[in-house]
């Protein structure tokens, strides 16, 4: 899995994320009532609706991409 976050406007970014790692969606019940809370009531019935879900990334790489001077920071693992 990649994901890239940090940037809402291409134009005026300054820093961004890239995340590469390996993904699973969490069946266990503990995992799904630990990661709920008040504000998905919003989007969700509770933490046993169909519909809602988690998504735990390990990541195996992430880079920190600074738009000034094009530089970039790496973790590995």
């Amino acid at each position: 899995m990649h994901i890239t976050a940090g940037v809402t406007d291409p134009e005026r970014a300054g820093s961004y994320l890239q995340i590469q790692g390996l993904a699973r969606f969490a069946d266990d019940e503990a995992e799904r009532q630990g990661f709920w809370h008040a504000e998905l009531e919003k989007y969700f019935s509770g933490p046993d609706d169909p519909n809602y879900g988690i998504m735990l990334v390990e990541p195996y790489r992430i880079e920190l991409h600074h738009m000034e001077g094009l530089q970039v920071e790496i973790w590995e693992r």
